[in-house]
Parts: structure tokens; sequence; C-alpha cells
């Protein structure tokens, strides 16, 4: 009996440590503002930049044609959400590449998410 009740708290443990597990890294935690996403869209110019909310605008630098942009694709309140950001010429990640994206601001950089630390 001692031996069945061991085993079934130890399942019951293992169930909700696995449920418990968010799958964020520390350098990216939940609590902070950190979303996983993915790149839906890279492109430049006015089109992009229209698309930059409100509470993000004031961290754009330029709104010329040339200036590039990044939409990421994240959950929020167990809903879909996009997010547009600007990105330097030189951004190395492309449309597909999962991302990590800080929700809560709009400066923080766009991290690629290794896909075996989901």
């Amino acid at each position: 009996m001692k031996t069945q009740l061991g085993i079934a708290a130890f399942v019951t443990a293992g169930l909700l440590t696995g449920c418990a597990s968010t799958g964020y890294d520390a350098s990216h935690p939940w609590e902070e503002g950190w979303r996983k996403g993915a790149i839906v869209e890279i492109g430049e110019g006015v089109a992009y930049a229209d698309k930059v909310s409100e509470k993000c605008r004031q961290n754009v630098s330029s709104t010329s044609s040339k200036a590039r942009y990044a939409t990421i694709k994240y959950r929020r309140d167990r809903r879909n959400a996009w997010r547009t950001m600007p990105v330097s010429e030189d951004f190395g990640l492309k449309v597909g590449d999962p991302v990590f994206i800080n929700a809560s601001d709009c400066r923080a950089p766009i991290d690629l998410r290794r896909l075996d630390a989901q």
C-alpha cells in the first residue's frame, strides 16, 4: 500500500511540475513581459511604419521609406496578437524564425528563440 501511494505521489508531482513549466528561460521571464512568438513579416516603408502601435511610435527614430520593420505574432491573453517593430538594416532574422518579444517594452530587442528551449 505504501508503495502504491509513493508511486501515485511521484507521478502526481511529475505531472504538476510538467504543467508548471512555462518553457521560458531565465533571460526571458514571463513576468517581465517576454512572450514566445514568430516573425510573420519583414519589410520597409510607410506601410510598415503605420503598423507600429501608438505605444511604440515614440521609439521609432526614422519614418523614412528605407526604415525596416518586423511583425511578430505572439500570444496575449489566450489570443493572438501582432507587434510591428523597427529593426536595423542588418537584422539577421527571417520570416518564420521563432523569437522572444517583450510585449511590455517596445525598446527590448527581438531575440531568436531556440526551438529546443520551447
